[in-house]
């Protein structure tokens, strides 16, 4: 009886180790805000982008359609108060991970702040991508994470859309 107990016991802390290394940064960040009313998260799941891809006319458009079928998932975290706290705090988050993070991009400009980081498999491949954006006079912080099978071509894209300094703002003003 002992022996099955400690074999369950060794399993689950496997499967509890497994999983919380398997999650994203949005679900670390959420953790540790936890019940926190000034974040806001909005996540597109795997299925809302195959729904995109089938509701969609990409024909036009050849490389959205290739970037969306790249995409696991995306969550969206906005914050509408006291922001650059918030990104004080997702930096420092991903700096203490600096294992499975490394930043690839950091902006700094008059008010606004920006960070790309990356994280990559164990083939050296990306898998998740997170934008960090703070709008020190809006006070508003916004965070992109993307997830799934991206390539350096796709990263490059994605932050030299989103470096803009109008692009943010405009998602900063909403």
């Amino acid at each position: 009886m002992r022996r099955v107990l400690c074999l369950l016991t060794l399993v689950m802390t496997v499967t509890l180790v497994h999983a919380q290394r398997g999650q994203d940064f949005a679900s670390k960040y959420i953790g540790l805000c936890k019940g926190d009313s000034s974040i806001q998260c909005v996540t597109v799941s795997p299925k809302m982008v195959e729904q995109l891809l089938k509701s969609g006319d990409y024909d036009n458009n050849e490389s959205i359609k290739e970037a969306l079928t790249k995409l696991k998932s995306v969550r969206v975290i906005t914050v509408t108060d006291n922001g650059k706290d918030y990104y004080e705090r997702a930096e420092n988050l991903l700096k203490k991970n600096a294992r499975r993070f490394h930043q690839d991009k950091a902006y700094q400009t008059g008010q606004q702040q920006r960070a790309f980081y990356t994280r990559k498999d164990k083939k050296g491949n990306p898998v998740e991508l997170v934008m960090l954006y703070n709008n020190n006079e809006a006070e508003k912080t916004i965070i992109v994470n993307l997830t799934g099978t991206l390539d350096e071509g796709f990263i490059r894209s994605v932050a030299r859309h989103f470096e803009k300094k109008r692009e943010f703002s405009k998602l900063s003003n909403k």
